[in-house]
């Protein structure tokens, strides 16, 4: 007698759980755009503090670990990573100098233009075939899927707040 159980191999495209959707997209997303990264010498992560640089400005190696919640050693390792490569460069801040803030370089600057339209190729690859409707369908609803996480309570104690709030 078969169980109504799922098991992994019931699933079909009409019948997985929005997460095993959502997380296969993701997945298959990460893949993509490192495969569209391969020739910028950058990973994702280390890009995504080059994204952060370029929107907050320059900040310390603390304040940079704080804001993307991970450890200070792996921020080290990546910030030295960058700083061999010229696209960021380390400067003691003028009002406390016991402080050193990183400062996203000319070259940083540039490789983030790459970043951007490696990112807006793949927005659009990802969103080919839908209408303008289902687009803005497709955002309102990852917004609200977004939003409903973020209310819950397991959020409350996470260091960061719903970056889409305005």
């Amino acid at each position: 007698m078969k169980s109504d159980k799922f098991e992994c191999g019931d699933f079909t495209r009409e019948n997985m759980p929005v997460q095993l959707l959502l997380a296969q997209v993701g997945h298959m997303y990460k893949w993509y755009v490192t495969k569209q990264m391969k020739d910028t010498e950058l990973k994702a992560g280390q890009a995504g503090i080059l994204a952060i640089l370029q929107m907050v400005g320059p900040m310390s190696q603390r304040e940079l670990a704080d804001h993307i919640h991970i450890t200070p050693p792996s921020v080290n390792v990546a910030v030295q990573k960058l700083e061999k490569l010229g696209y960021i460069r380390k400067e003691q801040d003028e009002k406390d100098q016991r402080m050193t803030r990183i400062h996203l370089t000319e070259r940083g600057e540039k490789i983030l233009g790459n970043m951007h339209e490696i990112l807006r190729s793949t927005e659009d690859t990802l969103l080919k075939n839908m209408s303008t409707e289902e687009k803005i369908l497709c955002r309102r609803l990852l917004l609200q899927m977004s939003d409903n996480l973020f209310q819950e309570k397991e959020f409350r104690d996470m260091p960061c707040k719903n970056p889409f709030k305005e």
